[in-house]
């Protein structure tokens, strides 16, 4: 059976209300087995629908790679304070004959920096949650590379919408009347989602700030780097090693010798130490030569960085 050309011109010649519309009719005659056929065609077209699709970026890194045949990184010092990936080059080691080949290029290395942006949001708890979702923003921020704010809003709920208990305001600061004269939430929604478009969203544990603005993690380009500052927690039934992301406020405290998190949180803190901690991440790669974004820290990489004390006031 074939589509009717007449739905095709509507859907290109309507407006993005329409078609919407349109589609949610259309899912809801969908089996939950079409719905994820549905879900992978979606994920294809929006890989498509990038300036540079990712598969694309991976066969140009493969290609610009094996063009430095043996060649080997030269590693960098890391500092506390990162340097601009340019700054601080990886060159071939090898004959004079191969010192003009091209050196390897790394994974961040197809954006511009100018794309590439840090996100965070600080949450309220719903007193009555909407759907499932418990959590809502009260504040997002948005970071460059540089660490300059793009973005800095106070998200609009009513007094008495959200829990103001000790335990809530000890950690996002939020009591009753503070977030009255916020802005809306569609209209910050709409902000965030055009400053991702085509960007690489660096964030720490970010699912759930994605989750809090209806969005999902792989609809944009997002680099989490929890899932590589990792330390061993013990082994499994197997005796293979269980690694445990490092929380944002152990790395800081680290590299940065401070503690963004004793007391009242920011997610403009969070956002400019969750971009400074990528740099960090670039510098650290380039020694261990992580091509891929794929690539993974050796297991013991991150030993030396130390678990915070126990206490009634630490809980993160």
């Amino acid at each position: 059976m074939s589509y009717p050309n007449e739905a095709f011109n509507w859907m290109r010649g309507t407006d993005e209300k329409s078609r919407m519309d349109f589609v949610r009719e259309i899912l809801a005659c969908c089996s939950p087995g079409e719905l994820k056929i549905v879900q992978k065609l979606v994920n294809t077209a929006q890989k498509r629908s990038r300036p540079i699709p990712r598969l694309g970026q991976k066969i140009r890194r493969k290609l610009l790679a094996s063009s430095s045949v043996s060649s080997s990184c030269v590693p960098v010092s890391a500092s506390s304070v990162p340097v601009s990936p340019s700054s601080a080059p990886i060159v071939p080691v090898a004959s004079s004959s191969l010192l003009s080949s091209p050196r390897k290029v790394f994974w961040w290395e197809v954006y511009a920096e100018s794309n590439i942006i840090a996100f965070d949001t600080e949450m309220v708890t719903l007193i009555q949650p909407i759907g499932n979702q418990k959590n809502s923003p009260g504040t997002v921020a948005l970071v460059d590379y540089e660490g300059g704010i793009i973005l800095s809003e106070k998200i609009q709920h009513a007094p008495g919408s959200f829990l103001t208990d000790y335990a809530h305001v000890a950690i996002t600061g939020f009591k009753k009347f503070d977030l009255e004269n916020g802005n809306n939430f569609n209209e910050i929604r709409d902000q965030v989602v055009s400053h991702f478009e085509g960007s690489l969203i660096i964030t720490q544990a970010g699912h759930g700030d994605f989750k809090a603005f209806g969005l999902i993690t792989g609809d944009y380009d997002t680099f989490d780097i929890q899932h590589k500052f990792l330390q061993k927690n013990g082994e499994d039934n197997h005796g293979y090693p269980v690694m445990q992301p490092i929380s944002l406020r152990r790395l800081v405290l680290h590299y940065f010798h401070t503690d963004i998190q004793d007391g009242v949180h920011s997610g403009e803190k969070d956002a400019i130490y969750t971009m400074k901690l990528f740099r960090i991440y670039q510098n650290l790669a380039k020694e261990e030569c992580m091509i891929n974004r794929s690539d993974n820290f050796p297991i013991n990489k991150f030993d030396d960085i130390k678990k915070l004390p126990k206490s009634k006031k630490n809980k993160y």
